[in-house]
């Protein structure tokens, strides 16, 4: 009696480590038989020795191009083909999309997707920005046709975005929120001393993550005469329309309150070492790195976007400000700043949300409780 395949597919392995690991784990301890289909990547060694097999596949993420699409639907194909999933789990845009379209060419027996957000695209303005939405949105209620497809969404503004679109029905269609956070590993930290007071972001530097209106906000700051510093850890890359270019990076590390750390393996210790944690993001699905911020104890600032408003509530754990306002980021970090005891409080109520909502125990249970259609338990 062969055990129920899961296969997960994801556009990026570093993320299947980092956002995806503790649901695969658990699948794996509850009798599954789990694959990772992915790009190639040099770590893929790390990701077998924890007891996946691993199928690389052709993947470019960032391409609109009509015959890259081709290829990564014809590698796909021949991924999904030999490896026969009872059940395929798809992340992130592409992956969603045509994983499930090749999914039910297939006709593998289940099909779950993850939104894990909403994309660039629709952040994008122009004529380009609105084709490729149209386009998008298309695919979507195409692949999303089939009642045997269902989809997870992490936050609640996302899930009724498609349903008012009609991409997505009730019935096929939850929320889940996140992917969890591990409470353990990321236990709460002591404040630091300060001055300075420092102001952290974690993630991948681009415009749609606010990273410009991040350091104008702390610009405001210093100009104020407070004593801040701001930490920036995250990859730099230049692919995605949106990243920050590198030239721009290395023009702020000039400005001596500004520090770039590149990207980190483990980012606690630039956690513990700060005193606010900051997302100023145009719109999320739900940021990981805003929960194991809150896990550590630290108050945050995030902005008033679907995905931050699922963990900050505003006046109890941090603030929300406007997007895309430099002006009304500088006033929400201006009162954490500049108030010890309430940074403090602030704190420990991030904590107590993360314990109530969002480890990583509660959000693996709820997405397992997918994987048991009557017919994979019968062919099981």
């Amino acid at each position: 009696m062969s055990r129920p395949h899961v296969v997960f597919l994801v556009n990026n392995p570093r993320f299947f480590l980092s956002h995806r690991l503790p649901l695969a784990q658990e699948a794996l301890r509850s009798g599954y038989r789990v694959s990772v289909v992915a790009p190639p990547w040099e770590g893929y060694d790390e990701i077998s020795r924890l007891g996946f097999s691993v199928f690389p596949i052709f993947m470019d993420r960032k391409s609109v191009n009509p015959l890259k699409e081709l290829q990564i639907i014809k590698s796909l194909y021949k991924a999904l083909q030999f490896l026969q999933p009872d059940i395929l789990h798809n992340f992130t845009i592409k992956p969603v999309i045509y994983g499930t379209l090749v999914g039910r060419f297939l006709k593998v027996p289940q099909i779950i997707n993850t939104m894990t957000g909403l994309g660039y695209v629709f952040n994008r303005h122009g004529l380009r920005g609105f084709f490729l939405r149209a386009v998008v949105g298309i695919l979507y209620r195409w692949a999303f046709s089939s009642a045997s497809v269902q989809v997870i969404f992490q936050n609640r503004d996302d899930r009724r975005f498609f349903l008012k679109k009609r991409w997505v029905s009730k019935e096929q269609s939850r929320v889940i929120l996140g992917s969890g956070v591990d409470a353990q590993k990321f236990s709460p930290r002591p404040q630091p001393p300060f001055p300075p007071v420092k102001i952290l972001f974690v993630g991948r530097l681009m415009k749609d993550k606010g990273v410009s209106e991040l350091v104008q906000a702390v610009s405001l700051l210093k100009q104020k005469g407070y004593e801040v510093e701001l930490w920036l850890v995250g990859p730099h890359n230049e692919g995605n329309p949106t990243d920050i270019p590198l030239g721009q990076l290395k023009t702020w590390e000039q400005e001596e309150f500004i520090h770039w750390f590149g990207e980190q393996q483990d980012v606690r210790p630039f956690i513990e070492k700060t005193h606010i944690f900051c997302l100023p993001s145009y719109r999320e699905g739900l940021p990981l790195s805003l929960l194991e911020a809150a896990a550590c104890a630290r108050p945050l600032v995030a902005t008033h976007v679907p995905g931050c408003r699922e963990v900050v509530i505003s006046g109890q754990n941090g603030f929300l400000a406007e997007p895309r306002n430099s002006h009304d980021l500088a006033l929400q970090l201006q009162k954490l700043v500049e108030d010890e005891l309430l940074r403090q409080r602030m704190g420990e109520a991030s904590r107590q949300r993360v314990e109530a909502l969002f480890v990583k125990e509660k959000v693996v249970a709820e997405t397992l409780d997918l994987y048991h259609p009557q017919e994979i338990k019968k062919a099981a």
